[in-house]
């Protein structure tokens, strides 16, 4: 069974362990996608899991190094960045 964690104990541990987003996708009713680079070179990532249309939970790990595909969403990510500015 999947442990969930609630938006207020994922941004207290953002707040005293994180240092940088790299990431940020869209929500539904929650923080939705998220990585980010901890103070100690580790990588946060937060995944929102959908529940129903009125509430959603998120899953946490954390990671020493990022999957191809979570460093292709960075880097899109930079990408969309520069071409808004």
């Amino acid at each position: 069974m999947s442990r969930f964690y609630s938006i207020e104990a994922i941004e207290k541990f953002i707040a005293n362990h994180c240092v940088d987003c790299l990431f940020q996708g869209d929500s539904v009713v929650g923080l939705g996608n998220q990585i980010w680079t901890m103070d100690n070179g580790r990588y946060f990532i937060v995944n929102e899991i959908v529940l129903n249309c009125w509430s959603s939970g998120h899953k946490v790990r954390q990671v020493s190094k990022l999957s191809k595909k979570q460093e292709k969403m960075i880097e899109d990510e930079s990408i969309n960045l520069m071409i808004q500015e």
